[in-house]
């Protein structure tokens, strides 16, 4: 397919700042503590990134289950996401949207696909292995540029 996985496009310092003031009034998730029914862990492994070298990226963790933001601030590689029954809504199922705004690079780069996975299980941990190259799923014949892998304790 020879299609990035990540979408990466370089931008000027004024306009990633402009974008990132607009990003920081959208809704951000936050589990209701009364009716919180567990937490899920989440472990990013993305090639080529040194984790280190990332002190100044924003990363954003848009939920399409929620429509918001579950995860909103400074790069991670492990974050946890505390869950209601917001996320439970529909079943464990979403589209995660990832956005990273690499600013020592003046780069936002962009990771979505169109096949969801069951991230919101209630103490689970999720490891997503994004890939360098997209390529077509066997069974529903869309793009993947990453690979999610659930366990639960």
């Amino acid at each position: 397919m020879n299609e990035k996985a990540m979408h990466c496009t370089a931008s000027n310092p004024a306009e990633i700042q402009e974008i990132l003031k607009d990003i920081r009034t959208e809704q951000v998730y936050r589990a209701d503590k009364a009716k919180t029914v567990g937490v899920v862990h989440f472990e990013l492994d993305i090639p080529d990134l040194d984790t280190q070298a990332e002190a100044e990226t924003q990363m954003f963790v848009y939920s399409n289950s929620v429509g918001a933001m579950v995860y909103s601030g400074p790069f991670q590689s492990r974050f946890s996401v505390e869950m209601d029954e917001r996320l439970l809504k529909n079943g464990p199922g979403d589209n995660l949207e990832f956005r990273l705004f690499r600013l020592k690079q003046n780069q936002i780069c962009v990771h979505a696909q169109q096949v969801g996975n069951p991230y919101w299980q209630p103490e689970a941990s999720v490891k997503v292995h994004f890939l360098r190259e997209r390529y077509l799923d066997k069974k529903t014949g869309v793009p993947i540029g990453f690979e999610v892998d659930i366990s639960k304790p």
